[in-house]
């Protein structure tokens, strides 16, 4: 398990949305900050977790979702920016969070989330404060395309 001693990071109360990750400590590009954890599931028994329990679930591929609603996992705590200071890499069937960019002692860990939607009311509204916001959680194309009809 990623967390406590001898790991980059520790959960706190964040700015941008309930609690977040934050660097105890200098992380370089590309370095690897935690694993992403939880049960694996089928996408139609995520969709009822994320429905009832919150949006602790990510997609490994198509038809098979970790979900960590119910697991101790500090990944589920990274939050969205439209500027991201790290990234998800796929491995096997699950996710490492790496650095992006050096993220300085203190500094909250994000992700940019661009998960899909595919109407108005799937679109979750960003609080990051990037210069670069978006206005929303999705991808660019998919809030574009949700826009177009709108």
């Amino acid at each position: 398990e990623f967390g406590g001693i001898g790991y980059p990071y520790e959960v706190k109360p964040s700015e941008i949305q309930g609690m977040g990750v934050f660097a105890t400590r200098l992380i370089m590009p590309n370095e690897p900050i935690g694993e992403y954890w939880g049960t694996k599931v089928p996408a139609g028994v995520a969709g009822a977790s994320i429905a009832t329990r919150g949006h602790y679930c990510i997609t490994v591929r198509d038809g098979l979702v970790i979900d960590a609603a119910d697991v101790m996992c500090p990944m589920k705590y990274v939050n969205h920016s439209c500027s991201p200071n790290a990234f998800v890499q796929v491995v096997g069937d699950g996710f490492i969070s790496r650095a992006k960019t050096p993220i300085k002692c203190g500094s909250e860990i994000t992700i940019d989330y661009a998960h899909s939607a595919e109407t108005e009311a799937d679109l979750l509204p960003c609080k990051c404060g990037s210069k670069f916001c978006r206005g929303y959680t999705a991808s660019k194309e998919f809030i574009k395309a949700i826009m177009r009809y709108k």
